[in-house]
């Protein structure tokens, strides 16, 4: 058997979240030309869940790079998004754990680095300011996610929910603009996990970078309007965009106040898809985001809506068309007694609520709440199950089609 050589085996790597790579060849020669033998030999001197730098610095010297090499080679490719350095805090875990002395299943504490994803990777070169060709290769295969808008990858579980305007889950709220910091008062079975105010106090590290979505599209000359700095990532996740030196940490007030410009500009709000903490934040548009995109095309296994939906008061309506204009999946319709919504395509995102001048649209809780995951593990569990048996059948699949063409 052939050796694969080690670009090989990291564009393999590279590969392995969402299948094949799009512009697979592309990608390889980008790699190629970003990355020396020694680069590639660190990387993978760094298990999937990171390594302690102490540890790491062993390994190297057992494979003949010196510390000095070692950490040259890491401050250079931090920042390109290939690996991540930072310091990764202590989870909560059980006393009976912690008395066991137990090791965390996230992987090692402290100083650590990481190698990264594709999806990371790609996230980290779309905001570089060079045109090189790595950056191209990654805008590509970003833009080539963006236009699948998640069909060709097997899942089913939704790994983002949206969350609704916040100050349209008060009863009766229409365009009443909530100032910071103050409490939406007597929510309507409105919970913590629905509350953007209440999920971001509880963060102790929150930080922004440029949307990639958009920053992809502009960088192919398909860009948008909207606005643009509003990634949003918290704790351990913020502490490794932070470490590319390509985001900026934020405090509560700042978070709120691009979120208010958020709202405004019509993007929603969409969040990984479990009650547990926040980990990424998206303010999404139906120009550029794939999550959208999805749930415009019939799409199931992106998206989840949030836990309410859309009403209308025909009787307050005065048919400014406002609520059709900003809604971002064409949901609602003029109709011959009055405006008409579509519950099948409502996400509950509450935009046009929060832009209805009258207070005639409302969010209402839905019948059936979607189903979420309890917290980060549990969601990535699954989903990490459902692709790798996708695909699994799809090579199958396709194995058994190669044989029928072969006999016949």
């Amino acid at each position: 058997m052939a050796r694969i050589d080690g670009y090989e085996r990291l564009v393999r790597f590279y590969g392995s979240a969402f299948g094949e790579l799009p512009n697979r060849d592309e990608f390889s020669q980008a790699v190629r030309e970003a990355l020396t033998e020694d680069d590639v030999r660190i990387l993978f001197l760094i298990p999937p869940r990171g390594i302690k730098i102490e540890r790491l610095e062993r390994r190297a010297a057992r494979a003949g790079i010196s510390q000095e090499q070692l950490h040259a080679t890491i401050g250079r490719l931090r920042p390109e998004g290939f690996l991540a350095s930072y310091v990764r805090p202590e989870p909560a875990r059980p006393a009976w754990a912690r008395r066991l002395h137990l090791p965390s299943l996230r992987g090692p504490t402290g100083p650590i680095v990481s190698r990264q994803s594709v999806l990371v990777l790609t996230e980290i070169q779309s905001r570089k300011p060079e045109d090189d060709a790595m950056r191209r290769a990654a805008v590509h295969w970003m833009n080539a996610m963006i236009e699948d808008a998640g069909r060709s990858v097997p899942n089913k579980t939704p790994y983002k929910r949206v969350l609704a305007v916040e100050e349209t889950l008060a009863p009766g709220a229409g365009r009443q603009r909530i100032q910071i910091g103050e409490s939406v008062p007597d929510r309507s079975a409105a919970l913590t996990l629905d509350t953007l105010s209440e999920m971001l106090k509880k963060e102790d590290i929150i930080a922004v970078a440029d949307c990639y979505c958009r920053s992809t599209k502009r960088a192919i000359g398909e860009g948008c309007n909207h606005p643009l700095r509003t990634c949003f990532y918290f704790g351990e996740i913020a502490l490794l965009q932070l470490s590319s030196g390509r985001a900026e940490r934020l405090d509560y007030d700042e978070a709120m106040q691009i979120l208010r410009t958020c709202e405004d500009a019509g993007l929603v709000h969409t969040v990984d898809n479990n009650g547990d903490r926040l980990g990424v934040m998206c303010n999404c548009c139906p120009c550029s985001c794939p999550v959208i995109r999805s749930w415009r095309l019939g799409g199931t296994n992106v998206l989840a809506p949030s836990r309410f939906i859309a009403a209308h008061d025909r009787t307050t309506c005065t048919h400014c068309d406002a609520c059709i204009e900003i809604c971002p999946m064409d949901a609602i319709e003029p109709g011959a007694s009055g405006l008409a919504i579509d519950s099948a395509r409502c996400i509950g995102c509450g935009l046009c609520a929060s832009h209805c001048p009258s207070g005639s649209m409302r969010m209402v809780p839905r019948e059936a709440a979607p189903p979420m995951a309890s917290d980060e593990p549990a969601m990535t569990r699954r989903i990490a199950a459902e692709v790798v048996w996708g695909l699994l059948k799809g090579r199958v699949s396709a194995m058994l089609g190669r044989g029928d063409g072969q006999r016949s």
